[in-house]
């Protein structure tokens, strides 16, 4: 039975745990590689959807955190609705988001209005639910969050933050593509690498942590990326897409 989000802060969670630690640090670390691969001028770069636990300013060092509720402390954010930021046009060059999209109430409406504070030639990198075989079935009957890919619209009814649906970005590279394309035509798209799989549901993630301990997941993530994109569309459970804007 798929349990509930409630309030919680989860950057305690994440941080007194090695492995999920490591996890966040490799998506943010992929983030920054991809970054780089498109630009070198990295001077402003939001992330969207921060959370409790964000090491974004560890990669990016003049990066601003936005979320729906602001947060003092280590981890301060901007209070933004991301369907209207407070930004002026082609003002950033890189925007990252790990895990977020699939909450947003009108996606294309809120992916147009990213494209908008982006730089021409600039691009927005985030990590999404992957759609393997092991990852429909976990999505389907095991995790949290709804992945429906029988859907009539891409919005969400819901006020709820929290209420999403984990299938979204496999909707726009599908069912969804034509109407991507045209709503949002500023905007290419390219899935990329893998960023972890099984080994990550017998860790029970951040709201159902299992007893298995950290030391033998990180081991077992190190050799799983190994072979993760060969066999990505067995058990990959994540995947980074790329989002480039036109010139």
């Amino acid at each position: 039975m798929k349990k509930k989000r409630g309030n919680i802060n989860y950057s305690d969670i994440i941080e007194s745990d090695k492995y999920l630690t490591e996890i966040y640090h490799n998506i943010y670390l992929a983030f920054k590689n991809i970054a780089n691969q498109f630009t070198t001028i990295q001077n402003n770069v939001l992330e969207i959807g921060a959370g409790d636990f964000s090491p974004a300013d560890f990669y990016f060092p003049n990066v601003i955190k936005a979320d729906l509720v602001s947060r003092s402390g280590e981890n301060l954010q901007k209070k933004v609705d991301s369907s209207s930021l407070p930004f002026d046009d082609n003002f950033f060059d890189v925007i990252i988001a790990k895990d977020v999209i699939h909450h947003f109430k009108k996606p294309l409406v809120t992916l147009q209005e990213l494209s908008r504070v982006m730089k021409p030639n600039g691009v927005m990198i985030v990590s999404e639910p992957y759609w393997s075989l092991f990852g429909r079935f976990i999505f389907r009957f095991l995790h949290p969050e709804k992945w429906d890919v029988k859907v009539k619209q891409l919005n969400i009814e819901s006020d709820n933050p929290w209420d999403s649906n984990q299938a979204l970005l496999y909707l726009i590279t599908s069912r969804f593509c034509s109407e991507f394309a045209r709503e949002v035509p500023s905007l290419q798209i390219k899935i990329s690498q893998p960023t972890y799989g099984l080994i990550y549901a017998f860790s029970g993630g951040v709201f159902s942590r299992t007893w298995v301990p950290s030391s033998f997941l990180i081991i077992m993530n190190k050799i799983e990326l190994r072979y993760l994109k060969v066999f990505k569309k067995l058990f990959a459970l994540n995947t980074i897409a790329i989002f480039v804007k036109d010139a």
